[in-house]
C-alpha cells in the first residue's frame, strides 16, 4: 500500500513539474537594458551604439563608468529629445534646417 501511495505521489509531482510550459529564453543581445517612455533599448542596441563611438569618446566613458555611464547619458538624451518632440521643437524651421544639414554631413 505504501509503495502504491509513494509511486502515485511521485507520478503526480513529476506530472506537475514537467507540465509547466517553459518560458522562452531571450538571447542575451535581445534582453532589455532600459525602457524610455516605451522605447525599448536592448543589449544589442546598447552594444552597437557603444561600439560605434569614436575611440576617444569610448576611452573617456571607460574611465568614467563604461557602458553604464554611457547608458545613463543616452537615457538622459533620449528623454530630452522626446520632450522636445512633444513640444514641437523639431517642427521649427531652424531646427528642420539643422536636421537636414546633419543628415547631409552623416
Amino acid at each position: 500500500m505504501n509503495r502504491i501511495l509513494i509511486a502515485t505521489f511521485a507520478a503526480f509531482v513529476a506530472t506537475a513539474v514537467f507540465a509547466q510550459p517553459a518560458a522562452p529564453a531571450l538571447a542575451e543581445d535581445q534582453k532589455t537594458v532600459a525602457v524610455i517612455n516605451g522605447e525599448v533599448i536592448t543589449r544589442a542596441k546598447l552594444d552597437s551604439l557603444y561600439n560605434n563611438m569614436m575611440p576617444q569618446m569610448r576611452a573617456q566613458y571607460e574611465r568614467t563608468g563604461g557602458k553604464t555611464a554611457f547608458l545613463d547619458n543616452y537615457v538622459a538624451k533620449r528623454l530630452l529629445l522626446q520632450e522636445a518632440a512633444k513640444s514641437g521643437f523639431d517642427k521649427r524651421p531652424e531646427v528642420q534646417g539643422a536636421i537636414e544639414a546633419a543628415k547631409e554631413s552623416a
